[in-house]
């Protein structure tokens, strides 16, 4: 995957060392903390640092392709794609600054990470998913074509429970056209 992808409004790129404080700062915010799975409350910057550091070994392993979203050179969410073994198919995840919400940023970031996932491993199918009270995360993995793949029960690192998650699938490749 290339490390930098450019679209009408955004610059997305892998995540370097000096990205942490920024990264630590935005998600620990609660409209995102709540809403990531495995991202505790008060996620300390060594841990975000280290995080950022192990990225290098995902991309060399072709497991994990995490990209930093920027606008206007400011870095104001993260879109990954994630997978255990290679042989897995890739889980979709990413986060936004709510201060941007709205503005159709996620879609954008979101979407070229998938034309790029395209690109380079072919057509396969993506996992993604998001808690029942998020729903405009549904929205933007409907307008992705992912669809719904059933529910389940997923702990929440940042609420600390158990939380109501929906699963979507997104089948082979979907048309998303530049």
């Amino acid at each position: 995957m290339r490390s930098q992808i450019k679209t009408d409004r955004l610059e997305l790129r892998f995540m370097e060392s000096e990205d942490a404080l920024i990264v630590n700062r935005l998600s620990r915010h609660k409209d995102i903390y709540r809403n990531v799975g495995h991202l505790p409350p008060d996620i300390a910057l060594s841990d975000t640092r280290d995080w950022i550091a192990g990225h290098a070994k995902g991309r060399d392993s072709k497991t994990d392709f995490v990209y930093a979203v920027a606008f206007m050179d400011e870095i104001i969410g993260c879109v990954g794609c994630h997978r255990r073994k290679i042989e897995d198919d890739f889980a979709l995840g990413y986060w936004l600054s709510p201060r941007h919400w709205g503005e159709g940023f996620m879609i954008e970031a979101t979407k070229a990470v998938l034309i790029e996932l395209d690109k380079c491993f072919g057509p396969h199918s993506i996992k993604a998913g998001y808690f029942f009270d998020n729903p405009a995360s549904g929205r933007i993995l409907q307008k992705l074509g992912f669809s719904k793949a059933g529910e389940s029960m997923e702990h929440c690192l940042g609420r600390g429970e158990k939380v109501n998650h929906i699963n979507m699938l997104r089948k082979l490749q979907t048309e998303l056209a530049p």
